[in-house]
């Protein structure tokens, strides 16, 4: 099976320190999360999002973003890129995380 065919009920991911995630955000190419129902995204975490290759027929049930300090999102913020989470039938953004879909 190839990864981009894999499903996942729901994927939580969640960084309470910068270094948690410093490895993946250091990385140059888009990682695969396949069909994805339910997707959490929480503090340090949220940067990743324009990472994510979601399959092209993926609709989330729900997509909650949270972050919780601001410095959680300066990283994501200070980039100049656009990314999009296609189809999402309930959004939930928590606290700072609302300032990652107004870029």
């Amino acid at each position: 099976m190839n990864h981009e065919d894999s499903e996942v009920g729901t994927l939580m991911l969640s960084a309470s320190e910068e270094e948690h995630v410093a490895a993946v955000l250091a990385q140059e190419q888009l990682f695969c999360a396949g069909r994805v129902k339910n997707m959490v995204l929480k503090d340090y975490t949220v940067n990743i999002l324009p990472m994510l290759r979601i399959h092209k027929d993926c609709e989330f049930e729900s997509l909650v973003v949270a972050a919780s300090k601001e410095e959680h999102i300066t990283e994501m913020l200070s980039q100049d890129q656009k990314f999009c989470v296609g189809g999402v039938n309930g959004m939930v953004l928590e606290e700072y995380a609302v300032f990652v879909f107004l870029k």
